[in-house]
């Protein structure tokens, strides 16, 4: 059995993980029997999108708390993950993995 890491930055495609990509990617691993093991930094979010009038307002949320809404309790901090422990990454598309990106390369 293959155990793949998926990295989540968030909950929502405007500002975090687009859970429609997590969801199918999810389903269609399993169908291929493969484990999608779920991780996401824990931090705050700079910005957080309305997703419906999309504006952005300076709210903080945790990156690793809204992630869990995605994959509920089985998510744990990306420090933990380890590549000797998982075959493969994945990091789901939404605009979240872009600001996390740019969080990064800042620090």
């Amino acid at each position: 059995m293959l155990n793949f890491a998926m990295v989540l930055s968030g909950c929502g495609k405007e500002d975090g993980s687009d859970v429609w990509e997590v969801v199918l990617l999810s389903y269609f691993l399993s169908k291929k029997g493969v484990i999608p093991h779920f991780f996401a930094p824990d931090w705050e979010q700079k910005e957080v999108s309305d997703h419906l009038t999309k504006t952005v307002s300076l709210d903080r949320r945790n990156v690793l708390k809204e992630s869990a809404r995605i994959a509920g309790e089985a998510i744990r901090d990306v420090g933990t993950l380890s590549g000797k422990d998982v075959d493969a990454l994945i990091l789901p598309g939404g605009e979240g993995i872009e600001a996390a990106g740019r969080l990064v390369r800042k620090q």
